[in-house]
């Protein structure tokens, strides 16, 4: 064997121990394995909008109950008319008056007064009467109005009236504060009596006015309440 033939057999065999070293080599090595991990990306959540809550109404306070003097200036009777010495026409000792009317024991009946239009007023000086015998207590009141006209209110047992002493006819019904009476004619005026003769009679006349004018003022009379 020539010394050629040695060289190439040994390159081949150097060659062959070098691939199965490379071989075990590569079956013992493992690759390093990479992990990769992948975290999602969170959806956006959508905002929350708080709902408001809604806001309570508070409930309306009750009103507060009206003051005495209220009640008294606005306290309606059973069939029209005011109760309150306030509404009387007249002055503080024209009032005052009134009330010592209705507060007087011996007065049995129920004590009105006028509540006049513009331009009426309470005759002076003697305009008011009243009286309490044992007979049956009366109270009289006479109204004028500037330029002429006169209204007369009898309560009580004051004597005759005057719808059976002057009364020319009736021409119907009228009212006399809550009461209802006949309306009777009179020379040159109208009249209204409600229990004629009795302790609690009531009348009033008014002559020199026009029927309309009458009727109002004798349904606006005004009761005088006991204090």
């Amino acid at each position: 064997m020539t010394t050629r033939a040695r060289r190439l057999m040994a390159l081949a065999a150097a060659v062959v121990v070098a691939g199965a070293l490379g071989g075990a080599c590569a079956s013992t090595e493992q690759p390093t394995p990479i992990i990769v991990i992948l975290t999602p990306t969170p959806e956006p959540s959508p905002t929350d909008t708080p709902t408001p809550e809604a806001t309570e109404t508070p409930e309306a306070s009750e009103s507060a109950e009206a003051s005495p003097t209220e009640a008294a200036t606005s306290t309606p009777v059973s069939g029209g008319g005011l109760v309150g010495v306030e509404y009387c026409t007249g002055s503080s000792t024209i009032k005052s008056f009134f009330t010592m009317v209705a507060n007087d024991p011996k007065v049995t009946f129920a004590v009105y007064c006028g509540k006049m239009p513009s331009g009426w007023g309470v005759k002076p000086p003697d305009g008011l009467n009243y009286a309490t015998p044992s007979s049956g207590s009366w109270l009289t009141g006479e109204y004028l109005k500037s330029g002429g006209g006169s209204v007369i209110v009898k309560e009580g047992k004051y004597g005759s009236d005057i719808c059976s002493t002057s009364s020319t006819g009736t021409i119907g019904t009228a009212s006399f504060a809550s009461m209802t009476g006949d309306l009777h004619t009179i020379p040159g005026g109208f009249a209204i009596c409600i229990d004629p003769g009795t302790k609690n009679a009531y009348e009033i006349s008014g002559t020199g006015i026009n029927q309309a004018t009458f009727t109002s003022i004798a349904a606006n009379l005004v009761l005088v309440p006991k204090t």
